[in-house]
């Protein structure tokens, strides 16, 4: 089974979506990815999760408040508080994130933090 996973992944979803409603929430994506809020790239290898393989993920930019959890969890390690960051901007776990081939994790880091 194939999911996409969305870095709003975390909240509850509606059991069923009308096609308007589906037109809607595309737009909206749509818009952010134009804002560069968002981006949805397709992972060069996919990743197995416990919900299911995992082929594209919806990013969204690191937030201070992202950096603050990751130095809280990992107070002596910037590699550790980096792969954390980037793991909630990408509404991945940090076990699965760990998964990413590297470069899916550059096109993340890349989007993410704003870096080349």
């Amino acid at each position: 089974m194939a999911i996409r996973l969305q870095m709003w992944a975390l909240t509850p979803a509606p059991t069923r979506l009308t096609n308007q409603g589906k037109i809607m929430a595309n737009e909206a994506q749509q818009l952010q990815e134009k804002l560069g809020s968002s981006k949805t790239i397709t992972l060069v290898e996919p990743i197995d999760t416990p919900n299911g393989t995992v082929t594209e993920l919806t990013l969204r930019r690191v937030r201070v408040k992202d950096f603050k959890r990751a130095a809280e969890q990992y107070p002596d390690n910037a590699v550790l508080q980096e792969a954390q960051c980037l793991a909630i901007a990408s509404g991945l776990q940090s076990e699965d994130f760990d998964e990413l081939a590297w470069e899916d994790y550059s096109q993340v880091r890349q989007f993410c933090l704003g870096t080349h």
